[in-house]
């Protein structure tokens, strides 16, 4: 079993390697900024303080991976507690089952999302999560294992998503959107004003 960890750590190393003498431009808000003019994309031309999606986008967020972790963590417990004779190995191939449910829908929710908008794919996947979940709460056994797993195949598409749909027309915005840092920076209309680097 070390084996497996010491080839996904050798694995890591390399691509890091890789990534570490790749020459990967650095992509400015101007020229977000022009790609969105050249494009005519509708991007909002509020500050950044006011892109009031991308806020909705973070809190939702938020919430979804806080859910998400509760039913995969809790997984095992449940099945072991609910399911009659189940071992916690049992239980952990029963969530390795789950996992590969989970990454099936994210297969299926790629392809749909082809052929109809993201937002109502989403939509639809959200909506099942809830039907699909409530009756676990009470359901015990086979039934609720399996209304798991039905949840499991819907959270697949939601964390990309959620974040794709967040970004979706912030501009010249869309670096600092995506990043961890949400600071102002100052405006210099003149060029002359501008700092150093």
């Amino acid at each position: 079993m070390q084996w497996v960890y010491l080839a996904i750590a050798c694995f890591v190393c390399l691509l890091a390697a890789v990534f570490y003498f790749s020459r990967i431009p650095e992509i400015t808000d101007a020229d977000m900024a022009f790609q969105v003019e050249e494009t005519h994309a509708s991007a909002d031309i509020k500050p950044f303080w006011q892109q009031y999606r991308l806020f909705h986008a973070t809190l939702a967020q938020f919430c979804y991976v806080g859910s998400q972790v509760a039913i995969a963590g809790y997984f095992i417990n449940y099945v072991t507690e609910t399911r009659p004779n189940t071992s916690s190995s049992l239980g952990s191939k029963f969530l390795a089952g789950a996992q590969g449910s989970f990454a099936l829908g994210r297969f299926v929710g790629v392809f749909l999302m082809k052929l109809v908008r993201p937002r109502w794919i989403f939509l639809f996947y959200l909506t099942m999560c809830i039907v699909f979940i409530a009756p676990s709460i009470t359901q015990r056994g086979d039934v609720g294992m399996a209304m798991l797993y039905v949840t499991l195949f819907f959270e697949s598409i939601c964390f990309p998503t959620i974040v794709a749909l967040g970004m979706r027309g912030l501009g010249k915005y869309t670096k600092r959107g995506s990043s961890a840092e949400c600071q102002e920076e100052p405006v210099y209309p003149h060029s002359w004003e501008r700092p150093p680097i």
